[in-house]
């Protein structure tokens, strides 16, 4: 592990027990290591850290540990990654925690591929003017030499991608799918709804023989990483087709020859496009958007989508990076009056104003909630529960950790297993990780490494089913 460079986000400690998966060391050892230096991560210890935005967030919230933040980020530099994804409550809670981080004498910088021009207006109107870095600009030999000009330019004058607009859903368009799979392609289909990645799977797999794989946000972290793996080729041959959710966006670094996607404002799909032909060496490569999605249930403005759609439509030649810069312009003129609302509920939730004059350690707070994070539970499958009790006993606790899935309450409230046949040592096992109420985490729903929790279907009675 690095000396200097620290991680911070609710998943570290699993992370850092499986960068020694070819360590010489027991299982024991493995997760002592990972725990002694999560813990470092929440200390004052590194000079650098890689986190969450939401770990930031727990100072100007008085989350736990804000104290050690309030120390370490004094005239620090802290910078925002791809600030235009967030939700708009969340961009105001980050302004304003941004804004007490200023104040402390940290440097602020804010990068995104996608930046529209009213974000960064909002930013100074909250926080002051600032330096702006646009990358080919107009040439000024003050700020930048003619070599980084160039460089800049020739980035945002690449075009990877070939954009197609198409009438309908993917349902639609499976033929299309299969033709591209006998031409030896490798395709990314994203969706924008677990349910409707699981559908387009079992459609799939029904029609092509080509190997298939399913990921998004309802596997657990052991599944989900094992895919992962899969995707980037470091278990030999990627899959030839990867059906995804959002979860395709962000982190991995994979690089597909075609791409048919959900449709989505023109930020996401800058995202998703960013996974095909992802140098650019190749000449441009297929995007097929569709005009539809499958679920009725709307992820995303509609209004956004929809002008993002018609300024696709518009361009019959590859797209450049410059083009889409262009077109985030034109599809996020400004928060609606709802949005504006939410983000005004945000930057008015940090306790900023009240901060210096209120500076007391062991003061927290609840910071879950104002985050919206406290509807998220994690739980575990019915068909799990025997491998978690087994790791459990062994002390193995991050890889029982790890069977665990991430959801809404609201999603399983109803469908938790009425009644176990365990013994008093498991039953006191659950305890420990749940709570008394432990019952209401272990859901009868039906499970697989293949296709994730499905919500609507029940587990196979048998087991320790009642």
């Amino acid at each position: 592990f690095p000396d200097t460079v620290g991680v911070l986000h609710s998943n570290s400690i699993s992370y850092l027990y499986r960068l020694q998966e070819n360590d010489e060391k027991t299982y024991s050892e493995k997760q002592q290591i990972a725990k002694e230096y999560a813990d470092l991560s929440r200390e004052i210890h590194y000079q650098i850290r890689v986190s969450t935005p939401h770990q930031i967030l727990r100072l100007g919230l008085r989350g736990r540990g804000w104290e050690f933040l309030y120390l370490e980020f004094r005239n620090g530099l802290i910078i925002y990654d791809e600030i235009h994804a967030y939700d708009p409550q969340i961009v105001g809670l980050t302004l304003a925690t941004a804004l007490l981080l200023k104040n402390l004498g940290c440097r602020i910088c804010f990068m995104s591929a996608t930046f529209p021009d009213f974000l960064k207006d909002l930013i100074r109107e909250k926080l002051g003017d600032f330096e702006e870095i646009e990358p080919a600009g107009q040439y000024d030999e003050k700020q930048m030499s003619l070599a980084e000009y160039n460089s800049d330019k020739e980035i945002m004058d690449k075009k990877r991608h070939l954009v197609h607009v198409l009438a309908g859903n993917l349902t639609d368009y499976a033929d299309l799918i299969e033709k591209a799979s006998d031409e030896g392609k490798n395709i990314l289909v994203v969706v924008n709804h677990v349910k409707t990645a699981q559908e387009i799977y079992c459609l799939l797999t029904d029609t092509l023989c080509s190997e298939i794989l399913l990921i998004h946000g309802r596997f657990n972290k052991k599944d989900r990483r094992e895919k992962e793996k899969r995707i980037l080729g470091e278990c030999g041959q990627k899959p030839q087709i990867v059906v995804a959710t959002q979860v395709i966006e962000v982190s991995l670094d994979i690089d597909y020859d075609i791409m048919f996607t959900e449709p989505a404002p023109i930020d996401v799909l800058t995202q998703r496009f960013g996974r095909v032909n992802r140098k650019g060496e190749r000449e441009p490569a297929d995007i097929f958007v569709m005009s539809e999605s499958v679920s009725s249930h709307h992820l995303y403005s509609q209004e956004r989508v929809s002008v993002t759609l018609e300024l696709l439509s518009e361009i019959s030649d590859p797209i450049s990076e410059y083009d889409l810069l262009k077109m985030t312009n034109k599809v996020y003129n400004g928060y609606t009056e709802n949005e504006m609302k939410r983000f005004d509920t945000g930057f008015s939730l940090s306790t900023i104003d009240e901060f210096n004059k209120n500076v007391v350690a062991g003061d927290s707070r609840n910071w879950a909630e104002n985050l919206g994070l406290a509807d998220i539970c994690e739980i575990l499958p019915i068909q799990c529960v025997e491998k978690f009790l087994s790791y459990r006993k062994e002390k193995l606790w991050i890889e029982a950790n790890d069977l665990l899935v991430s959801v809404h309450w609201g999603q399983i409230k109803d469908k938790k297993v009425l009644s176990l046949d365990l013994g008093e040592e498991d039953i006191d096992i659950l305890k420990r990780k749940f709570g008394d109420n432990y019952d209401n985490y272990i859901i009868n729903c039906s499970y697989s490494s293949e296709t994730g929790l499905l919500f609507d279907e029940e587990a196979e009675s048998g087991g320790n089913i009642f």
